[in-house]
């Protein structure tokens, strides 16, 4: 029998539980928010219509999938992955630049929540919420998912790769 007032193991659990999962929140809607200010100021700017380094390949690449050419007639000279996750979102929202990049920020978000799960499970949960706020604010990580590039899918997938590997 517990003295009245103290808490329990359980209690405790679930108190840290909740105090874990509002901090991803916090995290999530921190790095969302800072890319979706990003974007509406980048829409602004000449920079929303150029498609600078392989976007412009890819921007392509995906407009051939998106019109049925699924298979293409060479051998891929870059990843396939980025060109077939443009082609479903041009079939879904049509040809829209701003929608792939609202889901990349989306994207971006959630690799920081990833990255403070993986921050926990590899150390603690302080690691974890300074990792996630950090990746949330790193600079390069906003400018990168604002661009029609693979980088935003590549981090949110080399995040994903160690919470599900455990």
């Amino acid at each position: 029998m517990t003295a009245p007032g103290a808490v329990t193991a359980r209690d405790a659990d679930r108190t840290g539980g909740r105090r874990w999962v509002v901090s991803l929140l916090l995290i999530a809607a921190l790095a969302l928010s800072i890319r979706l200010v990003y974007l509406a100021e980048l829409r602004t700017t000449t920079m929303w219509w150029v498609l600078v380094g392989d976007g412009e390949q890819y921007d392509a690449w995906a407009r051939r999938i998106a019109a049925g050419d699924w298979w293409g007639s060479e051998v891929f000279y870059q990843t396939p992955l980025y060109p077939y996750f443009l082609a479903v979102v041009f079939k879904i929202a049509g040809y829209s630049l701003g929608a792939v990049r609202v889901i990349q920020a989306m994207f971006g978000a959630a690799s920081c929540v990833l990255l403070a799960t993986s921050g926990r499970q590899l150390f603690s949960a302080r690691v974890g919420v300074i990792a996630g706020v950090l990746l949330a604010i790193y600079p390069e990580a906003i400018f990168f998912d604002g661009l029609i590039q693979k980088s935003s899918v590549d981090l949110l997938l080399m995040n994903a790769g160690p919470v599900t590997s455990r």
